[in-house]
């Protein structure tokens, strides 16, 4: 299983990440639905003023977990994610993506 951490950087102002955030919360359901997908997940920065924390308002994290790499190929390949990408891709400056896997 592969744990997916994306962080997709948008443009300064909350109406860009605002619009990101309802993107993906239009395709998540699609998503979830998807052959080796077992988990998709939205995440912000909560600012907790814990002074060790770092704190970027304009980044949504994604929190993801696929079975394996031809299940990610075949979700970024997805016509659902395709759609996603030519609406978000006004808002969004980056996407970094690490891919992990458990080694204990």
């Amino acid at each position: 299983m592969l744990t997916i951490v994306a962080e997709v950087c948008t443009y300064p102002g909350q109406h860009h990440r605002d619009a990101v955030l309802a993107l993906f919360k239009e395709v998540t359901p699609a998503v979830l639905a998807e052959p080796g997908c077992f988990g998709y997940a939205s995440m912000i920065d909560s600012p907790t003023g814990a002074d060790f924390q770092s704190v970027n308002a304009n980044s949504v994290i994604m929190i993801e977990q696929w079975q394996d790499i031809a299940a990610l190929q075949a979700h970024r390949a997805a016509p659902h994610m395709m759609t996603f990408h030519q609406q978000a891709k006004k808002h969004i400056t980056d996407i970094k993506v690490r891919i992990l896997e458990s080694v204990l």
